[in-house]
Formats: C-alpha cells, structure tokens, sequence
C-alpha cells in the first residue's frame, strides 16, 4: 500500500544544511575518523559531540537541524556501497509506503568514507516491544500491532523494489550464519544436536530481491506507531527469508526468557506476517527453517553463555525447547 507522497517541506534549509556540513566533513573526515577530539567541540558554526568509537566513530552534529556523521574506523568498500544503497532506498522509495518514515537529508561518501543522516527521532522497537507488553502508561498492544504491521509492509515493499544486477550480496544471510558453525568442535551435547539438525534445514531459498539484512529490533525506530530502518551495513541483495527470519525469531526468542508476558509477541507475529503477505508471498515451510536456524544462533551466541535479553535471562532449557519445536 502506497500513499501520494512524503510530507513535503517548501523549506530547502536541510538540503542547503547538508551540504555546508558535508563540505566542512570532507576536509576534516580523517581527524574525525580518529577522535581526535572528544566530548563536545566546534567546528566552524556546528557543535559536534562525540558519541562513540568502535568499529566506527559517531557524532552528533547540530547546527540548524540535527544530525547524526558515522565514519567507519577502517574503511571496507562493501559496506559503504552497502550503506549507500540503504540510505538511497529508504530516502527515494520507502517514503511512499504507508506507516514508513525516513530522514529528512542523507548522504555518503564512498571516497571520504561517512555516512550522515539527519536525526531520526523514534523509539527503539524493543524498548516499545517491552513498554506494550508490560502495559506501561501510553502503551498498548493493540498500538505494538498497528506498529508490527506497519513494519511488515515497509519489508514488503522493500522486497518488491527492482533489483539490479550489480548489487552486492547481504553478508548475514541464514545460509552464511548456518555456514559459520562446526558441531563437531562444539562440546556441548544440546547445542551439538540442535545445529546438526539445523543444517538439515538449510533452505535453497532464492536470493532474487533488495533485503535490509539486520533488522533486528534496534535497528527500527518507533514514531506515533510509523516505523524507520536504520543502520545499512548489510543491505543488500538476498532471500526474504533472511530479514523476514530475523524479525520472528526474536520475537519467538521471547518465549525462552524467565518470564515475559505471553500474548504480545505471538499477536505481533501474526500482524507482522498479515501485513507483509499482502505486498510479498510466503513460503511457510522455509520460514520455519529459517527461523531455527536464527534461534539455533540465538542458542550458540547466548544461552550457552548465560546471556540475557534486555536484562532479563535467557532459560537454556526453554530455549533449546524451542528450537527442537521449530526443526521438528
């Protein structure tokens, strides 16, 4: 479902903002790149703040409007090709899909290496996850539906978007996860059987259509019930299934902490799932495999680790539970 337009601002000042910013990072995108300077500093008429430095270094940069500069700490050619596509989709098309909001100015520079958006403001979707089924004040699940469906729609769409033939493949596919494991080495029996049986599951599901790659719950923000994509390192072309896998299995996951109210996360699978069929079919059958296989993850990555989900832990034997109902 599409509608006429984003909303339109007769006010060209983000765009003329964008590049008096865009100049001023070019020249000084090496010693950002290095934080060389931290806390808050000026350059020029912007006041920057340094966020973070990991395995990139983030800002955030205001002047008339705000703005968010990412400059990845070594520079990988395929990821900002990757991010260039995301930040070009999701700024061009996905603006038209009903319940999606975008940035209102973005760029990135292959050459300089950065990326820079203007503020996204939103609610990350697992805190909304957690405030709707807990029913904190201002909080429902009837809202955290609406909020689901508006999301498998904008994936949807996202999948029917004209794939060209020179996009790079998403790098955290379920065939590539599953690729990453060795039973043999793994000595503990639980997870030993569940990846064998995984691996059996892997399905040759088409990589035919433009996928985000990681949208995970903290990579969709939350605005009056509207959705926003962020973080495009693993954009991309791929199967459904890899992004589609990702969201329902960390709503399943939830199933396997020590406790976490029952019902919001099967009506938000439903709704999600509801809503994408009515722009993309769906193979039950391979979305079940897959799904095993990111929980089979889940399991290798946390529970055997005693991890936690948003502070609350992860019960290995719920868990394991889980994924042999998901691969039977």
């Amino acid at each position: 479902m599409l509608r006429d337009s984003p909303d339109q601002d007769d006010d060209e000042s983000w765009q003329v903002e964008l590049k008096e910013l865009t100049n001023l990072v070019e020249v000084h995108a090496d010693s950002l790149r290095e934080a060389s300077r931290r806390g808050k500093f000026e350059l020029d008429r912007f006041q920057f703040r340094f966020i973070k430095r990991d395995k990139n270094t983030v800002y955030y940069v205001t002047g008339d409007h705000a703005w968010y500069l990412k400059l990845p700490v070594s520079i990988r050619e395929r990821m900002m090709q990757r991010e260039s596509l995301g930040v070009r989709v999701t700024s061009e098309s996905l603006p038209y899909v009903q319940g999606y909001y975008a940035a209102r100015a973005a760029t990135v520079s292959l050459l300089k290496g950065y990326i820079l958006v203007a503020e996204v403001r939103g609610l990350p979707l697992n805190r909304f996850l957690y405030m709707s089924a807990f029913r904190m004040p201002g909080f429902d699940q009837s809202g955290l539906c609406r909020v689901y469906e508006n999301l498998g729609r904008t994936l949807g769409q996202l999948h029917n978007l004209p794939v060209q033939e020179d996009l790079i493949e998403s790098d955290r596919s379920v065939r590539k996860t599953a690729s990453r494991w060795s039973p043999e080495d793994c000595s503990d029996q639980k997870l030993r059987q569940v990846m064998e049986l995984a691996l059996k599951k892997v399905p040759n599901a088409a990589t035919n259509c433009l996928v985000h790659g990681n949208p995970r719950m903290d990579n969709i923000l939350v605005k009056n019930e509207s959705v926003s994509l962020i973080d495009f390192e693993n954009t991309g072309i791929g199967s459904p299934y890899d992004d589609l896998s990702i969201v329902c299995s960390q709503l399943e996951v939830l199933r396997a902490l020590l406790w976490f109210p029952e019902t919001a996360p099967g009506k938000a699978r439903r709704t999600f799932l509801d809503a994408y069929r009515n722009e993309h079919d769906i193979d039950e059958a391979i979305l079940r495999d897959c799904v095993a296989i990111r929980l089979v993850e889940f399991y290798r990555e946390y529970a055997r680790k005693g991890g936690r989900i948003a502070g609350i832990p992860i019960i290995s034997r719920k868990l394991h539970s889980l994924v042999i109902e998901m691969l039977a």
